[in-house]
């Protein structure tokens, strides 16, 4: 939370919803921690946090830094959008993290066999092992998420979506599972590019891909006012 003070109720009100399936840790800027204003003190807006929570709200650099590192939270929410449409994206996050568990583990062993195939100048057992591992991924990610599509609906009633929040989050995890197989085998390929020393070529398509994401979002979200039909369109 920063100094957009006038912003505090709806956070507030986001607070509630996503903490009841969720742990939140809110974090506090320096204008949070230190200004008042006529929307409220710094004080009650610390109190009111930590009451919905059941934490305390980070605020310095000494707190806040090793988020990243040690891999504290599963997810960091950084947005404007109302309350059903950050709750539903939440909730996809499992399915997400699913679908990512196929491919790094699959990629990561393909990529350190191909490294020591190379290594050895054995390159048709390099091939096959890429090969495998590509195809096994493609296979199960289009299982699994062939699946999950086909029960959406109960699979967020299980990981807590509530009515008001169904309709966002099976409409959204929709688009997970759809854009499922080619983010699995993205990654499959990812590892293999590695395996084979090719960082750059790794680090370019991601970066090319980061961008484009972000500026669908930023599009259809922001500037067109599509929500979570926006947010899963530039996912998939």
């Amino acid at each position: 939370m920063c100094g957009s003070f006038c912003t505090y109720r709806k956070v507030f009100d986001a607070m509630k919803q996503v903490s009841s399936i969720h742990t939140v840790v809110p974090i506090f800027s320096d204008s949070a921690v230190r200004v008042d204003s006529r929307f409220g003190t710094a004080s009650e807006h610390w109190h009111k946090a930590t009451e919905i929570c059941g934490n305390e709200p980070l605020c310095t650099i000494a707190q806040v830094e090793p988020i990243g590192p040690k891999k504290l939270f599963d997810a960091l929410i950084i947005s404007r959008a109302g309350t059903p449409f950050t709750a539903a994206v939440s909730l996809s996050f499992p399915v997400l993290t699913l679908i990512q568990t196929i491919g790094f583990t699959l990629g990561m062993g393909a990529g350190s066999f191909i490294s020591r195939s190379i290594g050895s100048d054995d390159k048709p057992s390099a091939y096959r092992a890429a090969s495998t591992a590509f195809y096994t991924a493609a296979a199960l990610s289009f299982l699994l998420c062939t699946l999950g599509f086909l029960l959406a609906d109960p699979l967020m009633r299980l990981l807590g979506a509530d009515e008001a929040l169904l309709t966002s989050a099976v409409s959204y995890t929709r688009f997970v599972l759809a854009s499922g197989p080619l983010l699995c085998m993205n990654l499959v390929l990812s590892s293999l590019l590695r395996g084979q020393g090719q960082t750059m070529s790794n680090l370019y398509a991601f970066s090319l891909g980061a961008l484009v994401s972000v500026s669908l979002d930023l599009l259809l979200v922001s500037h067109l006012g599509l929500g979570v039909l926006g947010a899963g369109v530039a996912m998939l």
